[in-house]
């Protein structure tokens, strides 16, 4: 007989399977425990989640089920899969042990940090989500949009060996936080920028090849060379790369970043990882940008990892962030001026922006730069 069971599960039955099952592989200690099943929203789309926990225990590690399901449809035996399920959830559980985040004493301040804003606001921070692609998601969750792409909220609650530990921020928490979308994205941009600041790393004119970039093969950061022109290409996260497209939301970043290219730039949202910034060309359009985008998230990432299909552009006069294709405005959030980037936030030197030039060079240098932004604006809004 088949160890398959049934060639033909769908996800919801191979989930429910799965809770059925999973207690004959688990160690004897799990025979009591609580186990639940369910579908979340994560930017990238919607998971199927397995926890399973002491009775006495309000928080679990969640594995998604996606992916083993997936390996199930491609012809992987279901004992296998069981026993893969069991191993990671015993090894998530160690973990749990040894992280101090978990702790039996931290466990009231961690739920207190669901309900309580007293408790979360330290520790919100800023997310990124593609429009497009999280329709479903963003309709549950608080956000601020900026063309195709959305910032999303959550609370980091600690940090252990295999990264940092936080929960996403529904439209219920906020509810129950009684605050509004913007004084959550200022509090989250203000905590991003301190906890996780951004950098500026040289993509050393790579165009094609630039989707498939990792962390190891990272070109050094900017903040220790200030040869940059407005011809180069550049890259924009934060310092651990993790999330960190979500750097554009930062205040002030944009307008920084035009500084350096006064003949204009694209926004590429290469993955929720990072964003790429390239100079306008004749040779190039927006549309044609769209594809390359489109191709490079089909063949080169996984749908978690993929941000927006769209070219971006930014207009420093009217503080707008569009996607051209989609012909949409959103204004950038307001926050405090205290919040406003400052370039140590930023990761590199002050004088990267104004190009090492004498002080009373760059001040008409960028007065110029204004007045030719200002007149693109005006030509634009004219001919629409």
């Amino acid at each position: 007989m088949s160890d398959r069971i049934n060639e033909n599960m769908d996800l919801n039955e191979f989930c429910e399977y799965v809770k059925m099952n999973v207690k004959n592989y688990l160690p004897k200690s799990y025979q009591d425990w609580d186990i639940n099943v369910s579908e979340i929203y994560l930017a990238g789309g919607s998971k199927m989640v397995f926890t399973i926990k002491e009775p006495d225990e309000s928080v679990a590690p969640v594995l998604y089920l996606d992916d083993f399901y997936t390996s199930y449809k491609e012809g992987r035996e279901l004992p296998q899969l069981m026993n893969e399920i069991s191993d990671l959830q015993v090894q998530h559980d160690a973990q749990k042990k040894e992280s101090p985040v978990f702790a039996r004493d931290n466990l009231p301040d961690l739920r207190k940090s669901m309900t309580s804003w007293d408790y979360a606001k330290e520790n919100v921070i800023l997310d990124i989500a593609g429009c497009t692609k999280n329709a479903d998601m963003l309709a549950n969750f608080p956000h601020c949009k900026m063309g195709d792409i959305a910032a999303i909220y959550k609370v980091e609650v600690g940090r252990g060996k295999n990264g940092s530990y936080s929960f996403p921020i529904t439209n219920e928490m906020k509810a129950r936080y009684g605050v509004t979308t913007e004084e959550l994205h200022a509090q989250a941009s203000k905590n991003s920028m301190a906890r996780y600041p951004a950098q500026i790393i040289d993509c050393n004119g790579m165009m094609l090849n630039m989707f498939g970039i990792s962390a190891a093969d990272m070109p050094e950061n900017l903040r220790d060379n200030i040869e940059i022109g407005s011809n180069g290409m550049i890259m924009l996260s934060n310092q651990e790369v993790h999330r960190g497209a979500s750097v554009l939301f930062y205040p002030g970043l944009l307008d920084r970043i035009s500084d350096m290219y006064p003949e204009g730039f694209y926004i590429i949202p290469s993955s929720v990882q990072e964003i790429i910034i390239a100079p306008k060309t004749e040779y190039i359009t927006s549309r044609e940008m769209d594809d390359i985008i489109e191709d490079a998230n089909t063949v080169s990432l996984k749908p978690d990892l993929q941000l927006s299909d769209f070219v971006h552009e930014y207009d420093p006069v009217s503080k707008i962030l569009y996607a051209p294709s989609l012909a949409q405005d959103y204004k950038l959030l307001e926050v405090s001026k205290d919040d406003v980037l400052k370039p140590e936030t930023l990761g590199v030197k002050d004088d990267i922006f104004s190009n090492s030039r004498p002080a009373a060079e760059g001040e008409e240098l960028s007065q110029a730069v204004k007045t030719e932004q200002q007149r693109r604006t005006m030509k634009k809004h004219a001919g629409r």
